[in-house]
């Protein structure tokens, strides 16, 4: 298995798959995305995905990183 900063091969515009996501040491989500741009650059291409589907791991990352202004306050929200 390839790390996970190392894609094997591009990704088609608009593909959907199940992603993995390491939020924390031990936080892991799982949610359903679409690839929604790609930016190609002498390293590798990056890529913006759409999520189309999330778990509570996802949605509880996201309510914090939207209600917390500082370092602090999103450490104490995780």
């Amino acid at each position: 298995m390839a790390p996970a900063s190392q894609v094997l091969a591009p990704l088609p515009p608009h593909q959907a798959a199940q992603i993995t996501v390491q939020l924390g040491a031990t936080v892991r989500a799982v949610i359903t995305a679409r690839v929604s741009n790609t930016v190609r650059s002498a390293q590798q291409p990056r890529y913006a995905f759409d999520v189309q589907q999330a778990d509570g791991a996802w949605s509880q990352c996201v309510s914090a990183l939207q209600r917390s202004q500082t370092h602090r306050e999103l450490a104490l929200a995780a």
